[in-house]
């Protein structure tokens, strides 16, 4: 459950983080597109998870992780938010949710952050990567330079807070 309610939750909670605006529409028209998925899901009330066996809400966890994950295959960046100058952090978009320029934008419309089509710059201390493999994946770069930046007495406790967040793991970057 953890896990489906980070999925669901990260876009909200990184636009809310970011995006001290508020979120505006991105037009008044109404959406035509309807999604019929079919989720089959085992016994149980799913409005009541703690009435649930654990076998059930765990088959019940794996029906609904289906729906968020992406092919297999190398995933790419998609874009990036820039907020290295004010808070020493950059955001690499890389699922397939964040294919949609209005969703990387409205993430990204908060002051002191500067949206761009390419990724982060090179970050020596490495990222909190969330939702590895799903439509929703990211990496929160950190830095030690910039406006708040990440120092060695901080780093651990940085490292610490990704790594006790279900779905996120700590990750260098890649050469």
């Amino acid at each position: 459950m953890k896990k489906l309610l980070l999925l669901l939750v990260l876009p909200i909670f990184l636009a809310g983080c970011i995006n001290q605006q508020g979120a505006v529409p991105a037009s008044d028209e109404p959406v035509d597109d309807v999604f019929d998925i079919e989720v089959d899901l085992p016994e149980g009330d799913i409005d009541f998870p703690e009435k649930m066996t654990e076998d059930d809400f765990k088959d019940t966890l794996d029906a609904y992780s289906e729906l968020f994950e992406e092919p297999e295959g190398v995933m790419s960046v998609s874009g990036s938010c820039n907020s290295i100058a004010a808070h020493s952090v950059c955001i690499d978009y890389m699922g397939s949710y964040w294919k949609n320029e209005e969703f990387k934008k409205l993430n990204c419309s908060g002051p002191d952050t500067v949206y761009s089509e390419n990724s982060c710059p090179y970050s020596e201390i490495g990222g909190c990567q969330n939702g590895e493999g799903t439509m929703v994946e990211t990496v929160i770069w950190m830095y030690q330079h910039g406006g708040d930046p990440i120092t060695d007495e901080v780093l651990p406790h940085a490292i610490g807070a990704c790594n006790a967040v279900y779905g996120s793991q700590w990750v260098l970057p890649e050469f």
